[in-house]
């Protein structure tokens, strides 16, 4: 018997690994850079211009749902979060996760 199986949670790494990302690491490097939501939208813009990003219509207001997981970063923003933070997209996702975390 598994302790998922008794106490109804799962334990698979990628799966916890995955829900950790998305509730708090987002929020968290942003925090240790001491940058608000909107220091966070300008950092984005920024480097999404000098990358030659398009449309970026990103605002402080999406910012909130992303880092509670309650929606997703559309692209290219999950590609310009990785770089702004140093980070890798979690397997098939969108979601922040820190190089030196990664379960391999």
């Amino acid at each position: 018997m598994h302790l998922s199986d008794l106490t109804g949670i799962s334990f698979d790494p990628l799966v916890l690994r995955e829900s950790i990302v998305k509730n708090e690491q987002l929020r968290a490097k942003r925090r240790l850079r001491g940058w608000s939501q909107d220091d966070l939208v300008r950092e984005l813009v920024d480097l999404g211009i000098e990358l030659g990003e398009r449309q970026l219509g990103v605002s402080a207001s999406q910012i909130s749902p992303w880092e509670h997981g309650v929606t997703q970063p559309r692209a290219p923003y999950p590609k310009l979060l990785c770089q702004l933070f140093n980070a890798s997209r979690g397997a098939g996702s969108g979601e922040l996760l820190p190089l030196a975390h990664r379960i391999h």
